[in-house]
């Protein structure tokens, strides 16, 4: 049965037909003027039906050519307050935790200074050996009567097989203090020295009794050996100028240089010499931080300085 009524027939008229046709060779002249990554994004967001039907559905996405990126999703930034939390916590945590690294690696720092000392020291003394004899008790700078060296001809000796500026003899405004900065009074207090072209110092003490002498009375193989005290200031001019902690003590024995306070020697050690322990100067020179040089080469570390109950044979850290 057929009804009567208005509409489009079933077959399209040729003017519709036309339309569409012109459309569609348009939107392809519109697609090869593109480059390829347009047209796909253009395809793969159902740009196509878009451009035919015309119709818009909120559920997709609508890209502009003249945006730089495609991205679907809005970006937000954080607000001025979180910002400002954020940067007070990075402040605190650096606050807490820089000054323990600092320190930790200027200690470092110094144990590497204090092994180049001790290679230096050894071979400007193994090279004086070869010039004036392997017996530092043959050299002309030793006296027999006394048994004793004279520290301005000993230090001139080792200048000559070292990098020196320049040479101070018997100085009477030297100041050391001892490893918990207590100042030294009873030694110490006049100083030859010579200063290096890296920035050491070397001291040699004016006195001859406490510079150089033979440890008879002490009655132990290892030591009872002829031996001169040198102290090298690893930092120079500057402080704290303290024992143990930017300067160290070694001895010139016969054969060798060995840094004070090692673990072949059975005094002065760290349980007495090497310790932040009231100041203790020992009659015969013991005093608190001059053994810490042994400590350094050994085990190179300086947590002398944080904690107690260090030992050769035991614990040789803190932590």
């Amino acid at each position: 049965m057929n009804y009567r009524g208005g509409g489009a027939s079933c077959n399209p008229a040729p003017a519709r037909v036309l339309f569409n046709f012109k459309r569609q060779v348009f939107f392809r002249k519109y697609l090869f003027s593109l480059n390829r990554a347009h047209v796909r994004c253009c395809l793969e967001n159902k740009y196509l039906s878009h451009f035919v039907t015309n119709e818009k559905d909120n559920s997709e996405t609508v890209f502009s050519h003249f945006t730089s990126h495609f991205s679907p999703s809005k970006q937000y930034a954080f607000t001025l307050s979180e910002v400002l939390i954020t940067l007070g916590i990075i402040g605190i945590v650096a606050a807490m935790t820089l000054p323990s690294l600092i320190k930790k690696h200027e200690e470092r720092v110094t144990v590497t200074k204090v092994k180049a000392a001790y290679s230096l020291i050894s071979q400007a003394y193994f090279r004086a050996m070869e010039e004036y004899g392997e017996d530092i008790s043959s050299w002309d700078c030793f006296n027999v009567t006394t048994g004793y060296v004279k520290p301005v001809c000993l230090m001139d000796s080792l200048s000559k097989h070292l990098n020196v500026i320049s040479s101070v003899n018997d100085r009477s405004d030297s100041v050391l203090y001892s490893l918990n900065m207590q100042k030294i009074t009873s030694r110490y207090t006049q100083m030859n020295s010579l200063v290096l072209s890296n920035g050491f110092i070397l001291k040699f003490p004016s006195s001859s009794t406490q510079s150089c002498e033979t440890f008879r009375t002490w009655d132990v193989p290892e030591v009872e050996k002829f031996a001169c005290e040198l102290i090298v200031d690893i930092n120079g001019h500057k402080g704290p100028n303290a024992f143990g902690r930017d300067t160290f003590v070694f001895k010139l024995h016969k054969d060798r240089v060995a840094p004070y306070g090692n673990y072949t020697q059975p005094y002065y050690q760290i349980w007495n010499s090497c310790n932040k322990e009231p100041l203790n100067e020992f009659y015969d020179g013991g005093i608190n931080g001059k053994a810490c040089a042994g400590w350094v080469i050994t085990n190179e570390n300086m947590d002398y300085l944080h904690c107690t109950g260090l030992s050769y044979n035991g614990k040789t850290k803190c932590k």
